[in-house]
């Protein structure tokens, strides 16, 4: 089974080679722990999504769609280092509020990340709920129409950076 995803992966990888929307991301708790991300989508709303870090990685294929003007609900399976894992998403935006919630469960476990941001421009601030990292507030600033970057701090202390570049 694993090597039918794999191979499932690499046919759906040359499918969004000419991906309408592409960003990398490097995401740091400031305390020596980053991920790198790369997220593809294109406009079927099919999407690659993979993220490396110390020791660990996934990699895995989502389709979404778009049931309303403002949301987009997604599933997905995938494979990392220890095993399978399986993504959920829910994407909506109304104005300048948007919702984000993931889940996300396979052999290293479940992970969620929620985030309600209001964006009325290029500043935005929120709320955030992370595994491992807590409850807590963020912010966003769009630097240019390429780059923003986040900053989250949570609960008992935790802090999170991210710097995200659009192509």
């Amino acid at each position: 089974m694993k090597q039918f995803l794999v191979v499932l992966m690499l046919v759906l990888l040359t499918s969004v080679a000419l991906a309408q929307f592409q960003y990398v991301e490097v995401e740091s708790n400031l305390r020596g722990l980053s991920n790198f991300k790369y997220f593809w989508a294109e406009e079927d709303h099919s999407v690659f999504f993979q993220a490396l870090s110390d020791g660990w990685w996934q990699l895995y294929m989502s389709k979404s769609i778009q049931p309303t003007g403002g949301v987009h609900i997604g599933l997905g399976a995938g494979i990392e280092k220890e095993g399978y894992r399986v993504a959920g998403s829910l994407i909506a935006e109304r104005g300048d509020f948007h919702l984000t919630i993931f889940r996300e469960d396979g052999a290293s476990g479940d992970w969620y990340k929620d985030v309600l941001m209001y964006r009325p421009a290029d500043l935005g601030v929120g709320l955030i709920s992370q595994k491992y990292m807590g409850h807590g507030l963020t912010s966003s600033v769009r630097l240019n129409d390429t780059t923003s970057v986040d900053i989250s701090a949570f609960d008992g202390g935790a802090k999170q950076l991210s710097i995200r570049r659009t192509f």
